[in-house]
């Protein structure tokens, strides 16, 4: 098994913050340790400064992939709250899905990188990390 290092960048971190971006890096490794095991190896390669950037772009591509309408079974109750939601407002979940990630996506670039703030999202708070070293 790889071992991965913990070493967080060399920026000082409040110890709350650094809670924050710890536990944000632990997800997106499980993540894609489970799901996308040939990005998760690579990272193991690539420079510590980058890697965590790295790692949120390979989690988002899989999130942003797992959106549709519920899947293939269009028996399943996904697929049926999500056309449910189609047709009564015209909003399909997968549209509300792209608005979340869209709207988080916003907020990591237009926000100040150095804001500690836990923005609730592995992938979101990792960008932001990632941004923060290159303004810096």
């Amino acid at each position: 098994m790889i071992t991965r290092s913990r070493h967080i960048s060399k920026r000082l971190y409040s110890t709350n913050y650094s809670a924050i971006l710890f536990n944000a890096q632990e997800n997106v490794n499980q993540l894609l340790e489970s799901q996308d095991r040939s990005s998760y190896i690579l990272a193991q390669y690539i420079p510590e400064p980058v890697r965590n950037t790295y790692l949120a772009i390979r989690a988002f591509n899989l999130e942003i992939n797992k959106i549709n309408e519920g899947g293939s079974n269009v028996q399943s109750r996904a697929a049926r709250a999500s056309s449910q939601m189609s047709n009564t407002l015209g909003v399909s979940t997968a549209d509300l899905k792209f608005k979340f990630w869209s709207d988080l996506i916003l907020r990591v670039f237009t926000e100040d990188s150095r804001n500690e703030t836990d923005l609730g999202e592995p992938i979101a708070i990792l960008l932001r990390d990632g941004l923060s070293m290159i303004l810096i």
